[in-house]
């Protein structure tokens, strides 16, 4: 998100600067006088202290970018434009900046300006002059007349004849000053110039800072996008929503299963792939679970509909078989059953059909062709009230009948916020894995999930991370793949017998794993491969009272 954030605004700016119209930059600068033209004909007065000097350049500041020079500019020009002046700050300076589509227009404008402040300075300070002037002409006139009608010789004709005196002497210096205020005024001292290239665009700062901007703000995004993505992300976050229970196996996404109403078991379809690696890891996990404590029933759930459970639920049985387990799969999902399209076509006769009584047990248990060791119990038709269903003694007892028939018992149940089903089912089970889809599941449902299983006191294993993106770190545990790529390669995986190695392994190690630790899986371990003569006890016994269900222990 960082890097896209980035590029995208870098490209924005990198096309704004190759879109936009250049634009061309010339300044004038013009030297303000900071004493007035009368000084010079007084030098021994004191020079203006700097105060006034600042607020003199601020006054002519403000007095160039008044409309008195802006109406001369524009007259001259025959257009209105509006350059940027500025004082320095290191001299007594006006400079006089213009900005312009055309080099030598924005050369013009500037030039203009800075003469109309020039002559603009130049008239208001001769205007000033001649007011003065004229004061003292009408003031000396006055005076004139004064002393021409007092009496000859007295003292009060001598005093205004030497008020005449001195005024005359002040009118004679006006006079002197209003003719140096063409020399002494406001000069320029550089001229703009036609400009060689322009200020803007450009696109190489531009970029750069579009760069700059990008990053900060794809972090930005990084961190908010993270901050409200609420979806499962990690182990991290697994472990978390579920109140620190382990991952117990991580399945990889596989894009050709992306099609939610086809069926896949990947350990027939492709026994060398990663996903099929992952649910043998998985299937080895869930045997170790069983080391301290017996673990024969097992619950297989979700938070909600759609994150690969049945599919799991499948394809760990299939991996549990051809490791020398007599297994069962049941499918408890009586609302949305999918678990028997892995295995038949028919949904026709199941769970319900032997709650009803109308098949035996024994009768409802689903071969699955080249798979000796494992049996389907499929949900059968689909009840009206589920929940009374499942919440019915017969299920308990028809659990315990398959648990005594068989090593393992896996049980597709329905997802657990949408309904109750797989609340009521935890009862039966030794133990529930919780399924949660990586990027789709999102932390509030999966956490929500443990919340409702834990208040029914539900025997938690762990989760299952299912459709986890390759190359994101997940997949540390099922990376090393067991693609041969020809048949001598194969070969030297298989015994006299034909057995590949690698599962007759699995099926000697989880043996070994097991024996003498009170576990229910067989003491002899035989390959259907090796040995077809399995022997199932459900299809031995028989009901002498009618009765389909039977059951040599205590109910679980």
């Amino acid at each position: 998100m960082i890097i896209l954030t980035a590029l995208v605004v870098v490209a924005l700016a990198l096309a704004y600067s190759l879109l936009a119209s250049p634009v061309y930059s010339s300044s004038a600068d013009v030297l303000v006088p900071m004493q007035p033209a009368s000084a010079a004909l007084n030098p021994t007065a004191s020079q203006a202290p700097a105060l006034d000097a600042q607020r003199t350049l601020a006054d002519d500041l403000q007095f160039a970018q008044g409309d008195a020079v802006k109406r001369a500019a524009n007259k001259v020009l025959g257009f209105s434009a509006t350059p940027t002046i500025s004082s320095s700050a290191t001299a007594d300076v006006l400079t006089f900046t213009a900005k312009s589509g055309h080099k030598a227009e924005a050369a013009r404008i500037a030039n203009v300006y800075a003469q109309a402040y020039i002559d603009q300075q130049r008239l208001s300070q001769v205007d000033a002059y001649t007011q003065q002037v004229t004061a003292l002409q009408s003031s000396i006139s006055d005076l004139q007349a004064k002393a021409a009608a007092a009496p000859a010789g007295s003292p009060e004709a001598s005093a205004l004849q030497q008020s005449v005196v001195s005024l005359t002497q002040s009118l004679q210096q006006l006079q002197a000053a209003k003719q140096l205020v063409a020399p002494s005024g406001a000069t320029a001292v550089t001229d703009a110039v036609v400009p060689t290239s322009p200020v803007s665009p450009k696109p190489l700062r531009n970029g750069l800072i579009g760069l700059v901007v990008g990053l900060l703000f794809g972090v930005g995004l990084a961190f908010l996008a993270e901050r409200l993505d609420d979806r499962i992300n990690s182990r991290e976050d697994a472990e978390l929503s579920s109140g620190g229970l382990p991952i117990i196996g991580m399945v990889p996404m596989v894009d050709s299963w992306k099609n939610p109403g086809e069926t896949h078991l990947a350990l027939v379809e492709d026994p060398d792939s990663q996903v099929s690696e992952a649910y043998r890891t998985l299937r080895t996990a869930v045997q170790f679970l069983s080391i301290d404590e017996p673990k024969q029933v097992i619950a297989v759930t979700s938070s909600t509909p759609g994150e690969g459970k049945s599919t799991t639920v499948a394809n760990l049985a299939v991996s549990l078989a051809r490791a020398g387990h007599r297994v069962i799969v049941m499918s408890c999902d009586l609302r949305r059953p999918r678990l028997h399209a892995f295995f038949a076509d028919s949904n026709d006769i199941g769970l319900t059909s032997v709650l009803l009584g109308e098949v035996p047990l024994a009768s409802a248990l689903l071969e699955v062709p080249d798979e000796p060791w494992l049996r389907v119990l499929a949900s059968g038709p689909i009840p009206p009230n589920p929940a009374e269903i499942l919440s019915l003694d017969r299920v308990r007892e028809v659990v315990d009948t398959l648990a005594e028939a068989a090593d393992m018992v896996l049980i597709d149940c329905p997802p657990v916020l949408p309904v109750t089903d797989a609340l009521l089912l935890s009862r039966l089970v030794d133990g529930m894995l919780v399924l949660a889809s990586a990027r789709t599941t999102t932390k509030r449902d999966l956490s929500r999930t443990y919340e409702l299983l834990q208040q029914v006191q539900a025997p938690l294993l762990g989760t299952v991370l299912t459709r986890v993106p390759a190359g994101s770190g997940y997949e540390y545990g099922y990376g090393y793949g067991y693609g041969y790529s020809n048949d001598e390669d194969r070969a030297r995986r298989k015994d006299g017998r034909g057995v590949e190695r690698t599962r007759l392994a699995d099926a000697a190690v989880a043996a070994e794993a097991t024996q003498g630790r009170g576990t229910p899986m067989p003491r002899q371990r035989r390959h259907p491969r090796v040995d077809e003569g399995y022997n199932w006890p459900l299809e031995e016994q028989q009901s002498a009272n009618g009765d389909h269900i039977e059951t040599s222990r205590e109910p679980r």
